[in-house]
């Protein structure tokens, strides 16, 4: 199921909005020990990887959240939490052994683009990103 132009907008808003009112956050605040065992055992091991130290794989959970689409909808908290993550990342495309281009990314923009692959259930953090969002510029 594809996004609307219009959730997707608000989105990208959400992103780039929240980034500024964020420290570099690695991992998601929500305690390891909250992660829903009942969520799909593919999104389950996707989240329990959004813990992990290393922002390459942080990131690469996050792309596999975002590839599971709206199925994924139980992760959203987790990647709500993962938007202040900037720790720099590369994905570079070989061809034959060759590097033939790269794309600078964090786990944070990952995060982003996984909640808008999600899609419609996305929105439903809307009321709390706002809430998040007057906390944190007061």
């Amino acid at each position: 199921m594809l996004m609307s132009k219009k959730s997707c907008m608000i989105l990208c808003l959400i992103f780039f909005a929240w980034i500024p009112t964020l420290t570099a956050n690695a991992q998601p605040k929500i305690p390891r020990t909250d992660i829903p065992k009942d969520l799909p055992k593919e999104v389950l091991t996707q989240v329990e990887l959004l813990y992990s130290s290393d922002p390459l794989v942080r990131g690469k959970a996050a792309v596999e959240l975002g590839k599971i689409g709206a199925d994924a909808a139980g992760a959203m908290p987790f990647l709500l939490d993962m938007l202040g993550d900037t720790h720099p990342l590369v994905w570079r495309t070989t061809q034959y052994f060759f590097v033939i281009g790269e794309t600078e990314t964090s786990p944070g923009r990952e995060a982003a683009a996984a909640l808008g692959k999600i899609g419609e259930p996305a929105i439903s953090l809307l009321p709390e990103f706002c809430t998040q969002l007057q906390i944190s510029s007061s």
